[in-house]
């Protein structure tokens, strides 16, 4: 069942912020994500809603989320992300739990 990650941010230094956007979906791609919703760390720094992201499983969701078994290039993703700003929330929701 999939599984979807909700995540708000607070962007406070840009240069990392653009860093992380043109890296970032390498990064989701090799979790089996995609973006179901831009926000602002994620592409769309206009939109006032989170991002929404879709997985397979709450297992590839969790694994993105924490950066398990991260290679070296996407624990450098993982440090843009945490320089970029402050994450104000992060839902983790199965697809189960939804309707």
């Amino acid at each position: 069942m999939a599984a979807y990650v909700i995540i708000g941010m607070t962007i406070t230094d840009r240069a990392a912020q653009a860093e992380y956007r043109a890296r970032f979906p390498e990064v989701l791609a090799a979790y089996g994500g995609r973006v179901m919703r831009p926000g602002p760390a994620t592409g769309d720094e206009t939109a006032p809603q989170p991002a929404v992201l879709e997985f397979g499983t709450v297992k590839q969701a969790m694994d993105w989320h924490l950066l398990r078994n991260a290679t070296p290039r996407q624990a450098e993703v993982r440090d843009l992300r945490d320089r970029m700003g402050t994450v104000n929330r992060v839902y983790v929701v199965s697809g189960d739990d939804i309707g």
